[in-house]
């Protein structure tokens, strides 16, 4: 697929040659996985979270994702939005052969890839983007990179886009930033790639550690932070570890270098951050009040919460405000994301907890389940109306935070016939994109067009999907246990029968059926 057969495209844009990584780690492909807060779908949620009413538009947009690593965000976005085209351009030739061949195995012609790096880029007469997103790029590269990233946005964000940038943050960094240091300065001239490198480097630090060194002493953080970098892919592990380049930053910094390419900050793409009685401690609320300039109000947030990754949102300029009582936030449906027998009775929302026996909880719970009614409908049910609507709204924001409620693009319809025995998958690519990196990741994202997103499937789930959705189903109990068995010896501990097989297929149908049929996955073959 060229870049000139994509509207906007340079007609001379093409694919360079083997490029100079300016530090940044070219051996190791990033690992391949998608990322929700890149979705439009979310970052509209979340300025409307902040009391905003943002005018991006949602169908017929243009993407751009500088360091879009193995395509997997893009290739799902596209594949939900076949009406809008994307763009991803990236340094490593190893990731835009990767995603090429991705976004070819799931028939997507909407969807471009660039090898090149960002200066190149952005010299590169491409139009206005309505989204342009850079994750997990800007602190990991030298001051030259960071300028070219903003620079493309202040040229090419379109006069209602919204920019997301994310960022290892201080003051979080803070006592973690030495292991870079310790491990930089350790792996510096040592042999091998970068994940031989980084894996030496870990058990240096394992060592100090055990040594009772006074930085793992006096940092628990930095002992904590260890550990999940040893859980963690050894490819994720280079890309956050091995480069030259590494400066988590304050986000008054970003915000400074934003202006000077006509940017302001509007919200952080993640929810929590954005709710006014979720932004920080409650004690701390009437300080924040007392500090009238938008964005100073925000760094002093980010010091309270001790922010140690950021997702920015910027734009032009600041969207439309809008009070709670107002917000689009009303119009939307509010369901559950997952069976409500897997919703655990004790929930973590932000900073609370909620027990799902809780009148108020369980009243939003049986009122939503089905996805069809809007908030402003919700609110209005028998049961909740002995509640303030604001409340039910606040509550319902809480939920989500726990990632077993989600906002919807649109209700789902009344669809109260039995589920298909066989289903088909929306969009098309759906089983594709699934399948892509299951074994590599252990996890799957199913594309959940009621969302605008992709839900995370573990592996059961995800082979429960691929079987239900075979074009010849006559016998998923038999496929699946034949795939289990042959690709996945290790998954359980016994060898599956058909029967067996059987039995779980019918009872994932039963229990997910209908919650991937309101969120638009499934329908009648």
């Amino acid at each position: 697929m060229s870049p000139s057969s994509q509207p906007g495209a340079p007609a001379d844009a093409g694919q360079p040659t083997a490029p100079e990584g300016r530090g940044y780690v070219l051996d190791e492909p990033y690992t391949a996985r998608y990322f929700d807060l890149q979705s439009p779908a979310r970052m509209r949620h979340s300025m409307r979270c902040a009391g905003f009413d943002p005018a991006t538009p949602i169908q017929g947009f243009r993407y751009a994702e500088l360091g879009c690593g193995n395509g997997a965000t893009l290739a799902m976005l596209a594949a939900l939005h076949p009406d809008s085209s994307f763009l991803g351009i990236d340094l490593n030739p190893a990731h835009i052969a990767a995603a090429t061949a991705l976004a070819q195995s799931a028939g997507l012609d909407n969807l471009m890839f660039l090898q090149a790096d960002i200066a190149q880029a952005c010299a590169m007469p491409w139009g206005a983007f309505d989204y342009i997103t850079a994750h997990g790029v800007y602190a990991w590269v030298d001051a030259e990179v960071r300028d070219s990233l903003l620079r493309f946005i202040g040229r090419h964000l379109a006069p209602q886009g919204v920019a997301y940038v994310s960022y290892n943050a201080l003051p979080g960094w803070s006592a973690k930033e030495p292991l870079w240091r310790l491990l930089d300065h350790h792996i510096a001239d040592l042999p091998g790639g970068s994940v031989a490198r980084v894996g030496e480097g870990l058990r240096f630090l394992e060592f100090l550690r055990d040594a009772g060194v006074p930085y793992f002493a006096q940092n628990p953080a930095a002992g904590a932070h260890l550990e999940m970098l040893r859980a963690e892919d050894p490819r994720y592990v280079a890309h956050e570890f091995c480069n030259r380049h590494f400066a988590p930053l304050y986000c008054s910094t970003l915000f400074a270098d934003a202006r000077r390419q006509g940017l302001v900050f509007v919200a952080q793409a993640e929810t929590q951050p954005n709710l006014p009685f979720e932004r920080v401690p409650p004690a701390c609320l009437d300080y924040l009040a007392r500090i009238a300039d938008f964005e100073e109000r925000e760094v002093a947030s980010s010091l309270l919460r001790n922010d140690g990754f950021r997702t920015d949102l910027y734009m032009r300029a600041w969207p439309a405000a809008v009070d709670l009582e107002d917000s689009p936030l009303w119009d939307q449906a509010f369901t559950t994301l997952t069976p409500l027998r897997d919703i655990p009775a004790e929930l973590v929302c932000g900073s609370r907890r909620f027990h799902l026996s809780d009148e108020l909880v369980d009243a939003i719970t049986e009122g939503c389940a089905a996805g069809r009614l809007t908030m402003r409908e919700l609110a209005a049910l028998p049961r909740l109306r002995r509640h303030s609507p604001r409340l039910v709204l606040e509550t319902a924001l809480l939920l989500e935070l726990s990632r077993h409620y989600a906002f919807l693009t649109a209700p789902a319809p009344a669809e109260d016939g039995p589920l298909p025995e066989c289903w088909r998958l929306a969009p098309g690519s759906a089983g594709v994109l699934l399948a892509s990196r299951l074994r590599e990741n252990g996890f799957g994202h199913l594309a959940a067009p009621r969302l605008g997103s992709a839900i995370r499937l573990d592996v059961m789930a995800s082979l429960a999907v691929l079987c239900l959705a075979e074009p010849d189903a006559d016998a998923p109990g038999a496929r699946l246990a034949d795939w289990l068995n042959r690709d996945w010896p290790a998954l359980l501990a016994f060898r599956v029968t058909e029967s067996w097989a059987g039995g779980f297929l019918d009872d994932f149908r039963a229990h997910w059926g209908p919650v991937l049929r309101k969120l638009g996955v499934i329908g009648a073959r």
